[in-house]
């Protein structure tokens, strides 16, 4: 074999892969690091090569099972037999049509006698969660990645709390959302410390981010304004925080892009890096972690998903949703692609003022409850953005230095504070 599996995820058969791809497992593993290989085989059709194929697996090094089932299955028995319960074995019920189907394979995965341990988890995300758990015991950098992602990923609803007549309604990786009590149409963005990358998996706190990350936001939302273009600023309340609309959000990333770099070399292996777009390249993604945000591809009615690092081929398609599922209407594609458009040329002109070259810029909208528009929202700082001073690759400012850099040590991230504060202070021209 090519690689040596730290987790190895069998399923009953090969019309449950379908539950697999949506699960979010590989996501899981992909972000931690954890090396995986899926197969599919039935105890009770393929009895005795299940049983090779697991102590072969075994064999080769790996630690935990998952046994994803459906129906009466007794595939996580079997396998926790052929190995002779020298590892630890995860059984998923897996549904059919719906939730009432799990029942005979919950119970063929609960009932196990007494001196044959099988764990249940009610789902394959869960799975994938408790193999990494299990893993971190004997492996700290495991370990260190999964409370990273905990820490960016699970903010639990009923957690909600109130300070100051605001109540906090959500909170991610670099901001807090708090609602006025008295203002249920407004909402009060908070930039938080925390820098990220890797859907969280890498996490540091860098001193005063969030003051120069909502300076960087409010430059862009008043320099849009002026220009004409609609957004959901209000004012600045506070050196971190801004009052803005409260916003039905599109979950959308739109990414316009001057110059070929990044992602878009990976999708685009023909392409040079630093060839410059006479017309503007205009992207979606779809926000989903999990799936490691998949661009997307409008097709009349539909999106077609496509993974995000790969040309966007039939191969690559990992899903299709329907244009009305997350917009009101399908003519609200070209409007998304509009915004984004005019909101990069604006931004463009300004950094050209200062001789920053805009390379890219990632951007959300939202729909305003009360007048059903399209408007630019969320935040636009360092974060989203790639700027080259001079079009100098090599002079980065943006949180592109975090994402490539290996070295996290205080002298670095000082420098990369440093980058932020650039950047806050140029903004500030924006206005002038």
């Amino acid at each position: 074999m090519n690689i040596t599996p730290r987790v190895v995820v069998i399923l009953g058969s090969r019309s449950d892969m379908p539950h697999l791809e949506k699960s979010g497992l590989y996501g899981i593993f992909d972000v931690l690091g954890i090396s995986y290989v899926v197969t599919a085989a039935s105890a009770h059709r393929n009895a005795e090569d299940l049983d090779a194929y697991v102590k072969q697996m075994i064999e080769t090094g790996a630690n935990v099972l998952i046994c994803g089932v459906g129906m009466s299955g007794a595939l996580p028995g079997a396998v926790a037999a052929a190995i002779k319960f020298s590892r630890p074995v995860i059984g998923v019920p897996l549904p059919s049509t719906g939730f009432e189907n799990c029942m005979d394979s919950m119970l063929s995965i609960f009932r196990m006698p007494p001196g044959v341990p099988v764990m249940m988890v009610d789902n394959l995300k869960n799975a994938a969660l408790a193999a990494c758990q299990i893993l971190s015991l004997c492996d700290s950098k495991v370990g260190e990645k999964i409370e990273a992602w905990f820490a960016a990923n699970i903010k639990p609803a009923n957690f909600n709390f109130i300070v100051d007549g605001k109540e906090n309604i959500a909170e991610g990786k670099t901001k807090i959302i708090w609602k006025p009590l008295n203002n249920p149409e407004m909402v009060d963005i908070e930039s938080k410390d925390d820098i990220t990358a890797g859907d969280g998996a890498k996490r540091d706190v860098i001193e005063n981010k969030g003051e120069f990350a909502t300076r960087t936001t409010v430059n862009c939302f008043k320099l849009l304004e002026d220009a004409g273009i609609h957004t959901h600023f209000i004012k600045r309340t506070d050196d971190r925080t801004f009052r803005a609309r409260y916003m039905s959000m599109i979950p959308i990333e739109l990414v316009a892009r001057r110059i070929a770099t990044g992602s878009y070399l990976k999708r685009n292996p023909d392409a040079v890096e630093g060839q410059i777009f006479e017309e503007l390249v205009l992207e979606m993604f779809f926000k989903d972690d999990a799936r490691h945000d998949p661009i997307m591809e409008p097709l009349g009615n539909e999106f077609h998903l496509h993974e995000a690092g790969k040309p966007v081929t039939s191969e690559t398609r990992i899903d299709n949703i329907s244009v009305t599922s997350i917009l009101k209407s399908t003519t609200h594609v070209d409007e998304l692609f509009r915004l984004c458009k005019e909101t990069f040329l604006v931004l463009e002109s300004a950094w050209k003022k200062q001789d920053v070259a805009l390379v890219d810029l990632k951007i959300e909208c939202g729909y305003d409850p009360k007048t059903g528009k399209i408007l630019i929202a969320d935040v636009i700082d360092n974060d989203s953005w790639r700027i080259w001073p001079a079009g100098e690759k090599s002079e980065e400012m943006s949180k592109q230095v975090y994402r490539d850099s290996e070295d996290r040590s205080p002298d670095e991230l000082g420098k990369i504070k440093k980058n932020y504060e650039w950047v806050a202070e140029r903004t500030d021209a924006f206005l002038e």
